[in-house]
């Protein structure tokens, strides 16, 4: 019985543990990205280009939410994409993330993906097989890193741009 309790209990604080109740302005917003994040950004772009230059994506690594006119909930969109690219866990955007978490004062509070698991020994004699699918997930995890920097990237030019208009 108390097991189902706190399942129940879990099940109802988990959304709240995942959202960003940030109550920081849009123009302090602003003003981080000008200051330290656009850096950050186009550093992390620049390095994902660099290791995607021979690859390309598909269209179904390209899907992520993003900002657009009808929904300018910034600090949410920003949060959860942080957080996403987060959790696929590439040195290359850890700067960036670690900006944008301190700039939105939010955190991701779920474990990163991709813990290392102890492999058996059948895994271990088709690692050949297998290098070719960490090469193309590898490739995934840039498409899909690629997506989000271009969806952050809309977001904070949609900050900027609304604010300037006010």
């Amino acid at each position: 019985m108390h097991l189902l309790r706190i399942t129940l209990l879990l099940l109802l604080l988990l959304p709240l543990a995942s959202s960003c109740s940030s109550q920081k302005p849009l123009a302090d917003l602003k003003e981080d990205y000008r200051d330290i994040l656009e850096t950050d950004l186009n550093d992390a772009k620049e390095r994902i280009a660099t290791l995607q230059r021979n690859t390309s994506c598909t269209e179904d690594t390209q899907r992520v939410q993003t900002c657009t006119p009808t929904n300018t909930d910034f600090v949410g969109i920003i949060h959860n994409l942080t957080c996403h690219m987060w959790k696929i866990r590439l040195n290359h955007t850890e700067d960036l993330v670690t900006s944008v978490l301190d700039s939105i004062e939010c955190t991701c509070s779920l474990k990163p993906s991709g813990e290392h698991k102890v492999r058996s020994k059948r895994r271990r004699t088709a690692m050949a097989e297998n290098h070719k699918r960490k090469i193309n997930r590898q490739t995934k995890k840039l498409c899909k890193v690629t997506a989000i920097l271009s969806s952050m990237t809309r977001c904070y030019w949609m900050l900027n741009s609304l604010l300037e208009n006010t």
